[in-house]
């Protein structure tokens, strides 16, 4: 008998379960650790990622928001006040410099950060923004997309979205471009 008919041979032999192997992760850390992992592979995308404690998270946010016009603030977790844009009119919104939203959770092992659309009012704006920051406490950090995808509910949530850094693109020349698609900076304030 030849290699192949001996491999199918064993193959039909074996007794197999039907459907896909469960995959459970295993992974974990210590917050300290998924924090730090997080903000190096938030990095190596082109985003940025710093630990602030709550009660410097408005004055960090003010500082962000001075240098821009049009500030859209849909965050519960910090009292900064949305500037230069009509709350009342969103629907209309064409341009937001800084948008401030909440992340439901991030994963600390590529960097990304779950948003959903009732946290964003209209889905367009993370990529209208050119500086979209996101707020997530740090026990909302998770090893990797597994453990991510077994809390997600997307029944409950209807629509969400990774993201993982700033828009980018590049073409067949390798040229890089930043922004051209979506924000051209992209900011991860983790809290306490």
């Amino acid at each position: 008998m030849d290699d192949r008919g001996d491999i199918l041979r064993r193959l039909e032999s074996t007794d197999r379960k039907s459907g896909p192997a469960p995959y459970e992760s295993a992974r974990t850390g210590t917050v300290e650790e998924l924090t730090d992992l997080f903000i190096n592979n938030l990095a190596k995308g082109g985003g940025v990622g710093e630990f602030v404690r709550i009660k410097d998270l408005d004055s960090k946010l003010e500082t962000m928001a001075k240098d821009f016009d049009k500030v859209l603030n849909l965050s519960d977790r910090t009292g900064i006040h949305s500037c230069g844009i009509d709350s009342n009119h969103l629907a209309q919104v064409d341009r937001i410099d800084l948008l401030i939203i909440n992340g439901r959770m991030g994963v600390a092992g590529n960097g990304a950060v779950w948003i959903t659309g009732d946290q964003l009012v209209e889905r367009r704006f993370p990529f209208i923004a050119i500086q979209v920051v996101v707020i997530l406490p740090k026990n909302k950090l998770l090893y990797d997309l597994t453990q991510a995808y077994q809390r997600i509910q997307l029944e409950q949530d209807g629509f969400g979205i990774w993201i993982a850094g700033p828009s980018k693109t590049a073409d067949i020349e390798q040229s890089l471009v930043i922004g051209a698609q979506g924000a051209r900076r992209h900011t991860v304030l983790i809290t306490d």
